[in-house]
């Protein structure tokens, strides 16, 4: 069917009605979903609470000042890492980056042992 034929029968006069059993299919859907259960709404009273109650802890067992002084130490080892010289950089980047796969590697090796696999 090309696109001049849905014109010519969107264009005609002629009444174009679905077939019984189109109209008893999508009835019966429309019953089917009207008895379906809607979803329990979202708990946002008990999220919000918990939200609350999270945010105290998180404030009482991390107090501000030992945050901004971490946050403030890690800065300004950043920042002297940025001014250091290419080769003390350098050297500590990879340093890091050994140290780091080589801790990956051991946890990897630990867990598999741990699940009691050969290989």
């Amino acid at each position: 069917m090309n696109p001049d034929d849905f014109d010519r029968i969107l264009i005609s006069d002629r009444q174009i009605e679905p077939s019984s059993s189109f109209t008893r299919d999508v009835m019966l859907r429309v019953e089917a979903e009207a008895t379906y259960r809607r979803p329990i709404p979202f708990p946002w009273l008990r999220f919000a609470a918990i939200m609350l109650v999270g945010s105290v802890l998180a404030a009482w067992l991390f107090p501000a000042d030992s945050v901004l002084q971490a946050g403030r130490s890690m800065m300004g080892a950043i920042a002297r890492w940025i001014v250091a010289p290419p080769d003390v950089a350098l050297r500590n980047a990879l340093l890091s980056l050994l140290a780091s796969v080589a801790g990956t590697v051991m946890l990897v090796w630990l867990s598999l042992r741990l699940t009691g696999a050969t290989r």
